[in-house]
């Protein structure tokens, strides 16, 4: 999903009210180190970015009650 020049990659139910969902939010510029992107489910993503050394695992989790 693109956003006013920024890559935005979400979790969460694509229909409905999208009323769960974590994410990442990536500068258009950067979409290229980009490696994987996975949405275990609407509450857990991992975005895997390639730097100049080594790659890194960003993970977002929402530990709140629904």
């Amino acid at each position: 999903m693109d956003k006013k020049g920024d890559i935005i990659f979400v979790s969460g139910k694509e229909k409905g009210t999208r009323d769960f969902g974590v994410g990442f939010v990536v500068d258009r510029s950067m979409k290229r180190d980009a490696l994987d992107f996975k949405a275990d489910d609407e509450r857990m993503c991992i975005l895997r970015m390639k730097t100049k050394f080594h790659n890194l695992s960003f993970i977002n989790v929402c530990t709140g009650k629904r």
